[in-house]
């Protein structure tokens, strides 16, 4: 009897959980907090986000109303409707309809060009009601679909242009940026190291073909247009033929994601970090598969180095750009930027001392990664003729070295992004530079002279060091930069999350003066040796 008396109160209670549970509750009233995103395009997915917005899977009707204004302070009032999808119980995502780019836009009758503006009002969801929210965001702002829509106009039913002038323009994309991009900087760059060579080694260099020889990638461009494009008897034809475009691939599609300038950045993805450091392997397969297809021994070797050498140099290399990303909060380089400044105090490179080691890490670690001096084992002339690719000849054997020098400005490109401020302007917001097209070209300049200054660097680094060991090579990977790059990742998250306020600026501002007095030591040993023994540098175009 005594059980049974224990038991009373823990029946009791089941009992009324369970009376509880009968009841209904009352089910929370649907509301609407934001609506994204920011800008409005023909391809874009207006999304609102709130609470009690679903069940998951459920259709609903976002609705947009309110004004649109032009540039010229006109206006016109617009209301749209657009069939959505409820995403869990917070979030409703709603594609455009032709229908709302035809009012959104101001399409008059026949018309293809979307007028830009910005759109004032509000945003609701129908769902046992209208719960709205305030809502402001540019409308179709000028970019590439724009500009086609207005010369081919709309898919029929759809808010894009038709697929086939899509393609052509994807086509006429690459082929810019093979021929107007790629092979105008990688030639440059080929005659730019030639001659800084010329002059570290006290001679001329390429000085014939046009002023101070500039035009002397063109001239080995047509060249190797010209060499026969012969593929060794036991080799593996198709392999062989297809291995330079996967060096090449590796490097092209890191474009996507590089932040030029402000707004100079084909696709500004989430996890750009993580996209180009997964992209950059196509180039190790392009190296292997070149040096197994080529059916010899010197070309096989080099392709083993490269496949060794990336593969283990990518570790330190992610290690030193994880340190950013732990301060930063974000894989989005766009966004790595704008958490930086304008002033190189500002700059993550003097954050703190684990930034400054993971710079330095990180720009071995892509010397490495893009076999470069003194890292060049897979190549190593004195000992492997070529390495992979020996037997490569014309335009095949040109496109390797495209990828190369391509490359440079990759390399040294992310550098800036992650540890040199991007495209921020010294005592500039980002947000005034936005306003300004003057502000954006001067972001996108400071850009490409940060990397261009990191190029002449990696060139300059190329025709001082000698060609280490592959012993050396591994030993200085897993033996030195592993745990350094290791040590400066936890550092520096340690360091973002203890140190604050004055003390973080004031160890910037200690660690920016500590670089200027050795920038400072560095020119002056510099301009002493060139008193000794003076280089004659003539000025003349066409000396």
């Amino acid at each position: 009897m005594h059980h049974l008396v224990r038991a009373a109160p823990v029946v009791a209670f089941l009992a009324a959980a369970q009376a509880a549970a009968a009841i209904p509750a009352a089910a929370a009233a649907p509301s609407v907090r934001a609506v994204g995103p920011a800008t409005i395009r023909l391809n874009s997915v207006v999304e609102v986000s709130g609470s009690a917005l679903g069940p998951n899977g459920a259709d609903r009707v976002v609705v947009l109303s309110g004004r649109v204004e032009d540039g010229t302070g006109a206006s016109r009032d617009v209301a749209v409707r657009l069939p959505g999808v409820a995403v869990g119980d917070r979030t409703v995502r709603a594609p455009l309809t032709a229908e709302a780019v035809r009012v959104l836009g101001g399409l008059a009758d026949g018309s293809t060009s979307v007028a830009p503006g910005r759109f004032v009002g509000h945003a609701a969801v129908e769902v046992g009601g209208r719960p709205n929210v305030a809502a402001t965001f540019d409308v179709f702002p000028p970019d590439v679909l724009t500009v086609l829509a207005g010369f081919v106009g709309f898919a029929e039913g759809s808010t894009a242009p038709p697929w086939w002038a899509i393609v052509a323009t994807l086509l006429a994309a690459a082929l810019f940026l093979l021929l107007a991009v790629f092979a105008l900087f990688a030639g440059l760059a080929s005659w730019a190291e030639r001659r800084i060579a010329g002059r570290m080694q006290n001679r001329v260099g390429p000085n014939r073909v046009g002023p101070q020889g500039v035009f002397q990638w063109l001239a080995d461009g047509l060249k190797a247009f010209l060499k026969e494009d012969f593929v060794p008897p036991g080799a593996l034809p198709v392999l062989f033929r297809i291995a330079p475009y996967f060096a090449m691939l590796g490097v092209v599609l890191t474009f996507v994601t590089l932040p030029f300038g402000q707004f100079l950045t084909v696709s500004d993805l989430n996890v750009g970090v993580y996209y180009v450091l997964a992209v950059t392997g196509f180039t190790v397969i392009g190296i292997l598969i070149g040096g197994f297809a080529s059916a010899n021994k010197w070309s096989l070797l080099g392709g083993f180095r490269s496949a060794a050498q990336i593969v283990s140099y990518e570790i330190p290399a992610g290690l030193a750009v994880a340190a950013v990303v732990a301060l930063a909060g974000s894989l989005g380089l766009g966004t790595i930027i704008a958490r930086q400044g304008g002033f190189p105090w500002e700059w993550y490179l003097f954050h703190d001392p684990f930034t400054l080691a993971a710079f330095f890490v990180y720009f071995t670690s892509a010397l490495a990664e893009g076999n470069r001096t003194p890292f060049d084992l897979p190549e190593a002339e004195s000992e492997l003729v070529a390495g992979y690719s020996t037997e490569y000849s014309g335009l095949r054997f040109l496109f390797y070295f495209f990828a190369e020098w391509g490359n440079l400005y990759v390399m040294s490109a992310l550098m800036t992004a992650l540890f040199l401020g991007g495209w921020q302007v010294p005592g500039v917001a980002a947000s005034a530079a936005a306003a300004s097209p003057w502000l954006i070209a001067a972001g996108w300049a400071l850009f490409t002279a940060k990397a261009l200054f990191l190029v002449f660097v990696v060139i300059w680094l190329r025709w001082t060091l000698p060609r280490v060991r592959v012993d050396q090579l591994m030993a200085a990977c897993w033996k030195y930069l592993v745990p350094i790059g290791a040590t400066c990742f936890l550092g520096a998250a340690a360091w973002g999350v203890l140190v604050r306020g004055v003390a973080e600026k004031v160890v910037s501002i200690a660690l920016f003066a500590a670089g200027v007095a050795v920038a400072v030591v560095f020119v002056a040993k510099v301009a002493k040796t060139l008193r000794k023994g003076p280089i004659a540098v003539k000025l003349s175009p066409f000396a």
